[in-house]
């Protein structure tokens, strides 16, 4: 007797292509006396043969792509087909390991494919077995094949570039098939880490894929130029075009490629520019260059909303619940280099020590466990004192009401690892603590990444929403250490936080107008803040139009100030025009 194993079954049926079917092979499997047994031992109700047409008929259908999964560890919902119902569920799991159930589908299967802030030694092995596929890459796939290059590990590295170099050869990565929307799987935000991507492009343009790599870069351009201000590795990304220039020019003399590989209107467009930047004066060597091209009709008028309001401002907004803890937080710088803050907690009722917060990049103890790692200092310290015997964890307790004070991370159980919580909810996090993790917004570095990430969790889980922003931007706004600009920037790249985090513009505005009220001038860090008012102006109209935001936002303390300044600054321009587009003058 003949005999296979569900799970060795299962698996071989998601992985066959369905489009081979043959009606020879449908009248062997028909014939085929194979038993289909369960991991108890016992036979399933019908023959492998069977399994196998039954699936042909039925098999499990590519859901559609989501962008913006957010961790590695995300996952999607694979409904069985009626087809499989007499096989246990196996379709759980993480959606990093779907190419290898899934071979045939789409970028649903292929988002293990990226360029993330976590390191992954195995990604080049992974791409190197994806090289194998048996159908060309498409578009998500292959744009984060190039992406996926950016600062990865050395041991990965060179499986992950010669993963490229084998797709490329296979056929499976062609020109023009690319799509930047798709970039780190985020089709809401605006490209990052631009320089890294630009030296990725330049290796493997090296290596023989310029054809793929070119149209990216005007591409990518294109994005920086639609942002509120040119994006960082815009000029690496101009550059490595003028440098690129000639290749593409020979290969268009010989035949081996179309003229059309010279149009580059957003180049062109970045070109016309004024100023002197490093990005406008390689667009402009790179654009004297190129041949002559007719200017571009003047597009017509863009649409007042680029998304619409609806799906920006649903009406169901969260409402958090505010957990006042009377702790108040300072924030100062923890090194010289100035990369990471110090955030300092004073506990009401506790005058002989202060409990000091440095992020360096972990952050599992404020998302999963509702606690956050901390060191005893001396009141008034102003350096960092680390440790591990002054670490202490802090936690809100619901039933006294008041801010815990641990030795150990894991409380439960008074000893040290991870929190074992016997089946109790993750405690919520208070104000001051909140404020800490919306403070990470402004730090540099890793946080840059991760932070944001980690305030749309707490956005979606309803511990954060414009009231706990409104109180966090408050206190952050009074250190000289917080940049607002770098505070607000997660908005530039995500349109659908502008409910939630408006107040940091608006109290940023505030905080600006005293500023240029008190020292004849606004500071030179509101100029971003109003370009991103600005740019979201029609929806900050309507919210309020709606009585969608509180008064006290619709009404824009400060922004008077700015625009009466009599400073010669561009953030009064700015304030004049974001004045009258709001109304707030009225």
């Amino acid at each position: 007797r003949k005999n296979v194993q569900e799970a060795d079954l299962l698996l071989a049926l998601t992985r066959l292509d369905i489009s081979s079917k043959t009606s020879e092979a449908m009248e062997t499997l028909a014939k085929t006396k194979v038993f289909v047994m369960r991991q108890s031992g016992e036979k399933m109700p019908l023959m492998a043969g069977q399994a196998v047409l039954k699936y042909l008929d039925g098999p499990v259908q590519e859901p559609p792509l989501e962008t913006k999964l957010g961790y590695w560890w995300s996952k999607i919902q694979i409904p069985m087909p009626d087809s499989l119902r007499d096989f246990p569920n196996r379709f759980y799991g993480y959606h990093m390991r779907l190419f290898s159930l899934f071979p045939h589908w789409g970028d649903v299967s292929l988002q293990t494919v990226r360029w993330d802030d976590e390191v992954n030694h195995a990604q080049g092995l992974i791409m190197r077995q994806i090289a194998r596929r048996a159908r060309p890459l498409p578009p998500g796939a292959s744009v984060n094949f190039m992406a996926s290059l950016r600062s990865l590990t050395p041991d990965a590295a060179e499986d992950a570039l010669l993963a490229v170099t084998e797709a490329w050869e296979r056929g499976l990565l062609r020109p023009g098939v690319a799509d930047i929307a798709f970039l780190d799987w985020d089709a809401t935000s605006q490209p990052s880490n631009l320089a890294a991507l630009a030296a990725a492009m330049e290796g493997v343009a090296a290596d023989g894929l310029l054809s793929v790599a070119w149209p990216l870069l005007d591409e990518l351009i294109g994005a920086s130029l639609k942002a509120p201000r040119l994006i960082a590795g815009t000029a690496e990304l101009a550059e490595l075009a003028l440098a690129l220039f000639p290749e593409v020019q020979a290969a268009i003399e010989k035949g081996l490629a179309d003229s059309s590989a010279l149009a580059l209107p957003n180049i062109r467009a970045l070109a016309a520019r004024s100023g002197a930047s490093r990005a406008v004066l390689a667009a402009k060597t790179l654009a004297d260059k190129l041949p002559f091209a007719e200017p571009l009709k003047e597009a017509p008028a863009a649409p007042a909303m680029e998304t619409p309001f609806d799906e920006v401002w649903p009406q169901d907004q969260k409402t958090a619940r505010l957990i006042e803890d009377g702790v108040s937080v300072a924030v100062t710088w923890a090194r010289e280099d100035k990369k990471q803050f110090l955030f300092t907690l004073a506990l009401p009722g506790i005058s002989d020590r202060v409990f000091q917060i440095v992020n360096v990049g972990w952050y599992y103890d404020m998302e999963s466990e509702g606690q956050c790692q901390a060191n005893e200092a001396a009141p008034g310290a102003d350096t960092f004192v680390g440790g591990k015997e002054n670490q202490v964890w802090l936690h809100w307790d619901e039933e006294k009401g008041t801010m815990a004070i641990c030795a150990h991370r894991n409380w439960v159980g008074g000893k040290d690892g991870p929190l074992e919580r016997g089946g109790r909810p993750v405690p919520p996090l208070p104000l001051s603590l909140l404020t800490v993790l919306v403070g990470l917004l402004a730090q540099d570095g890793d946080a840059v990444y991760y932070a944001p990430r980690l305030l749309r969790q707490f956005i979606d889980n309803g511990q954060i929403d414009a009231n706990v922003i409104r109180r966090a931007a408050q206190t952050l706004l009074q250190s000289p250490a917080v940049s607002p600009a770098k505070l607000a920037r997660s908005l530039e790249q995500d349109i659908k936080l502008l409910p939630v985090l408006l107040p940091l513009l608006t109290e940023s505005v505030k905080t600006a107008g005293v500023l240029a009220a008190t020292e004849k001038k606004p500071p030179v860090w509101i100029n971003r803040i109003l370009d991103i008012a600005l740019r979201y102006a029609p929806y900050l109209d309507e919210a309020a139009k709606r009585g969608l935001i509180t008064a006290e936002d619709a009404k824009w303390a400060g922004l008077a100030e700015i625009a009466s300044s009599k400073a010669k600054s561009t953030a009064v321009t700015k304030a004049q025009k974001l004045l009258a587009l709001l109304g707030a003058a009225e």
